[in-house]
C-alpha cells in the first residue's frame, strides 16, 4: 500500500510539473534590457569600475520600478556595474544574478529558449543591448545609446508564434 501511494504521489508531482512546463511554453516571453548605472570614473585606471553614487541611486530606482513584475530570472555580464545595478533588484526578489557573455548573441537566445514563458532582466553595455534586441529579431527603438544615458528600459515581448514587440522608456 505505501509503494502504491508514493507512485501515486510520484505520478501527481510529475504530472503538475508537466503542465507547469507547457503553460510557460504557451506564454509570451517578457524582457527587460537595461544598461549598467552610472559607473565610478574617479580611478581611470580602474578597468571594472564600481557603480557611483548616482549608480547606485539609479539601480535602487530599477529595482522599484519593477518590483510588481513576475521575474523568474536576472542576468548580467561579469562586471562590477553591471552586477551591481541588477544586484537591488534581485535581493528585492529573492533570485540570484546569473553570468552571460555580453556578446555572445547565440548563448543569449539559448538562454532566453531555456526562459520561455518567463519574465527576465538582462543587465548590459551600450553596445549590446541594442545589437541584441536585433539579434532576437526585433528593431530597435533607438539608432544608438550615448555614453552617458543610463536610464533606457527596453522591453521585449516575444510571442508563443515568435512575434516580437519592443519598447522603450525612461527611468530615474
Amino acid at each position: 500500500m505505501k509503494k502504491y501511494i508514493a507512485w501515486l504521489v510520484f505520478a501527481c508531482i510529475l504530472s503538475i510539473n508537466v503542465c507547469f512546463s507547457q503553460k510557460n511554453a504557451s506564454q509570451a516571453t517578457v524582457i527587460y534590457l537595461v544598461r549598467h548605472a552610472e559607473k565610478d570614473l574617479s580611478n581611470a585606471a580602474d578597468k571594472d569600475p564600481p557603480l557611483s553614487d548616482a549608480g547606485n541611486t539609479r539601480a535602487a530606482h530599477l529595482a522599484e520600478k519593477l518590483k510588481n513584475e513576475k521575474i523568474s530570472e536576472i542576468y548580467s555580464t561579469d562586471f562590477k556595474r553591471t552586477r551591481s545595478t541588477v544586484k537591488p533588484l534581485a535581493d528585492r526578489k529573492k533570485l540570484n544574478v546569473k553570468l552571460y557573455q555580453g556578446q555572445d548573441y547565440e548563448e543569449i537566445k539559448k538562454m532566453l529558449r531555456a526562459d520561455a514563458g518567463k519574465t527576465i532582466v538582462i543587465c548590459g553595455h551600450s553596445n549590446t543591448l541594442l545589437p541584441m534586441i536585433e539579434a532576437l529579431d526585433a528593431k530597435p527603438p533607438l539608432e544608438k545609446i550615448d555614453e552617458n544615458e543610463y536610464d533606457n528600459l527596453f522591453k521585449l515581448v516575444i510571442q508563443v508564434d515568435e512575434t516580437v514587440t519592443v519598447s522603450a522608456e525612461k527611468y530615474n
